[in-house]
């Protein structure tokens, strides 16, 4: 799969890029993962993103989750820690690693949503704050 300007096949040895998207298919997500001495996931994507992308393509390796020793998130937006949670489920063992600036959006997702996006809204819109409930 091409993603971008690299093909999966395209990146230096022990670094294997997931091809996934989210949005129904409409947004690209890049994650990676890093083989050394010890595996990492470099971001998680959208909630469902490890149940539909990565957790299949470690079956098709021969691996699980257990054998990712470390989650990094590159950033606090959704889209790169959103399957954080699904992850951890699978594998509780696994060191989650996030810029300290980035924290409290990682930490609270509904905290995130409002402050990104809600500010977002009133920039763009004019629309007043309202209390926003995600699931």
């Amino acid at each position: 799969m091409s993603i971008g300007r690299l093909s999966a096949g395209e990146f230096p040895e022990g670094i294997e890029m997931i091809p996934c998207t989210f949005a129904d298919g409409k947004a690209l997500l890049q994650l990676y993962l890093v083989k050394s001495e010890r595996m990492a996931l470099i971001d998680t994507g959208v909630a469902d993103t490890p149940q539909n992308y990565i957790f299949p393509y470690l079956h098709e390796r021969g691996w699980t989750a257990k054998d990712v020793s470390m989650v990094v998130n590159t950033h606090g937006h959704h889209d790169h820690f959103g399957g954080n949670g699904q992850f951890y489920q699978a594998n509780p063992q696994a060191e989650i690693a996030v810029h300290r600036n980035d924290l409290e959006w990682v930490e609270n997702p509904q905290r995130h949503f409002n402050e990104m996006y809600h500010s977002y809204l009133i920039r763009a819109n004019g629309i007043p704050m309202i209390s926003m409930k995600i699931r």
